[in-house]
């Protein structure tokens, strides 16, 4: 199994060299590069980028590292795997599945949270819950919203040592709080300014309530500054991007129009008042954007650097035979990047693991449904990419559903 995750991470990193890239990284590369960074993303990869295309040109290191650490946390969470016949087939075919590398081709935050989270995973596998909190914390320092899946990593590694209660809450509080702490400390060290990262979800739910509440925005501090029909007109539950966007965004709701504490007061205060007097339009907005992130519909599993009209991430490609193998393959699997096909897989999985009391399986089932969660009441756009810890508790959960003839020995 080692020697078959090895060989598909080789493929997947030689056919996606230097790595797959999207606006996000544009705008992370742009910090890295001049050395000045904002919390708008997380400040570790915009260091990273910068330092990697500064030392060889382009993003290939990253790659290489990403590729690795999730071949390594799948090699580890093969132990979770029942020792039956077809068992572990089953595990190889689902972490051979395309969708997953094709998330891991891109070198953005996404793809390090996914490959951290296996990781993670795969030491509480092996009953190491520090080594975890290490990884776990470097999960939060790759995307904020990772801080919604600690919970439950924390409440696994809790239930691993109960037989010491103190050490049980010991290594649950640190877990938490090293997973808190050390995007904070990362933050320090490179001198990270406030690039209000809430603003793009705050607006979003303001818009969704006012068209939603008329009577709310006609009573609103925004009434002056933004046209009704403007917001009715680039408002979709899709994304707040055609809100907020400092390109395509409505003036006086563009990101870089929140830079005084005054602003984002304001927005903050009008945000709580909307939602906490309207809350029956902020659930219909909030409904909305699940009902979109939720999509049938497939999203692009993949991203072509190729096409950086920019030129602002310098990167290379030869289209070469493996890329086009690889442009192939997922291409082939389009279909299945959507959201609800793998929520509901991811539930029905977890439902097997509570109504078995598999320790392990609820614990990444719970993952996957913090991940969901969070995303569904504040995110403020609605990426397949989101979806990624579903695809990790899949893999998982699947082999432990249906190749165990008893629930397994808690985790």
């Amino acid at each position: 199994m080692a020697v078959i995750l090895a060989l598909t991470a080789a493929f997947w990193t030689l056919g996606t060299w230097p790595g797959e890239i999207l606006p996000d990284t544009r705008v992370q590369y742009r910090q890295g590069a001049a050395e000045v960074y904002t919390n708008a993303h997380p400040a570790l990869l915009s260091w990273l980028l910068g330092r990697s295309v500064a030392v060889v040109g382009n993003t290939g290191p990253l790659l290489l590292v990403v590729m690795a650490t999730a071949a390594a946390g799948l090699w580890g969470l093969a132990r979770t795997v029942p020792d039956r016949r077809g068992a572990r087939v089953a595990f190889v075919l689902l972490a051979l599945f395309p969708l997953g590398w094709a998330q891991l081709a891109s070198v953005l935050k996404d793809a390090w949270s996914l490959a951290l989270l296996f990781a993670a995973l795969a030491l509480l596998a092996a009953k190491r819950p520090w080594p975890a909190a290490i990884a776990t914390a470097l999960m939060c320092c790759f995307r904020h919203n990772s801080i919604a899946m600690v919970p439950a990593l924390a409440g696994l590694a809790a239930w691993q040592t109960r037989q010491s209660p103190a050490r049980a809450v010991a290594t649950a509080m640190g877990m938490v709080i090293l997973s808190l702490a050390t995007p904070r400390l990362v933050d320090r060290a490179l001198d990270v300014k406030d690039g209000h990262p809430a603003v793009p979800s705050l607006v979003f739910d303001v818009a969704g309530v006012y068209l939603g509440q008329q009577e709310a925005y006609d009573t609103g501090p925004y009434a002056e500054l933004v046209a009704y029909a403007d917001i009715k007109e680039r408002y979709t539950p899709k994304t707040a991007r055609y809100l907020t966007s400092d390109v395509r965004g409505l003036p006086g709701w563009r990101h870089g129009d929140f830079v005084s504490a005054e602003q984002n007061a304001q927005l903050k205060s009008e945000w709580l008042r909307v939602v906490t007097t309207w809350p029956g339009a902020w659930v219909r907005h909030r409904l909305d954007v699940a009902a979109r992130y939720f999509s049938p519909t497939p999203f692009e599993p993949y991203y072509e650097s190729s096409k950086d009209s920019a030129k602002t991430l310098p990167q290379s490609r030869r289209r070469g035979p493996l890329w086009q193998a690889a442009h192939n393959v997922r291409a082939a699997v389009r279909f299945s990047g959507n959201g609800l096909l793998w929520a509901v897989a991811t539930l029905v999985l977890g439902l097997f693991a509570i109504r078995r009391r598999d320790a392990f399986g609820i614990a990444v089932f719970l993952v996957a449904l913090g991940n969901e969660v969070a995303n569904v009441l504040a995110a403020p756009s609605t990426p397949f990419r989101y979806h990624v810890p579903c695809i990790a508790a899949v893999i998982v959960l699947f082999p432990r559903t249906f190749w165990s003839r008893a629930a397994p020995p808690a985790a």
